[in-house]
């Protein structure tokens, strides 16, 4: 019961890339094999016999299908100057965030506990940076230099 919606979907995406099953029935199937591996710890035991090379594995291609996915959207929403700039700084400050520890110290210290747990999640840093970028810059973010031709005024 202790999954992320966010981690959920994403994998979603992932598996559906691969295996291009979009049934209702299927993720019940797959969220009630997970309800009764929470319950009945015999059965969370048998698939930690699953050996790491083989989740790793698994995972590497997951998480590869989920950037995949992310990578087409973003072309199918073009390389404007604005989107590119949304993507690059989105990326960098929500993973950069994460990787200051002090800044969470500060921020625990400062008595704002929960605004630093909602900022240790990278993928959330990226939603709203994106988010508010999206609205804050111009549609037309490209910069075009105009020439006076000789004799215009």
């Amino acid at each position: 019961f202790g999954a992320l919606p966010l981690t959920t979907f994403a994998q979603n995406v992932g598996i559906v890339t691969q295996t291009k099953v979009v049934n209702r029935f299927t993720v019940l199937i797959g969220a009630v094999l997970l309800l009764l591996v929470s319950l009945f710890p015999v059965a969370a035991n048998v698939l930690l016999t699953i050996p790491q090379c083989v989740l790793g594995g698994a995972m590497v291609i997951l998480f590869g299908s989920i950037a995949v996915v992310g990578i087409k959207m973003f072309a199918k929403a073009g390389f404007s100057q604005k989107n590119v700039l949304i993507l690059s700084l989105s990326l960098c400050l929500g993973f950069g965030i994460t990787l200051v520890p002090q800044f969470f110290e500060y921020l625990r210290s400062a008595g704002l506990n929960n605004l630093a747990d909602m900022l240790s999640n990278n993928v959330l840093n990226m939603f709203v940076i994106a988010f508010v970028l999206s609205w804050v810059l111009p549609d037309d973010m490209d910069i075009s230099f105009k020439r006076k031709k000789q004799g215009e005024e």
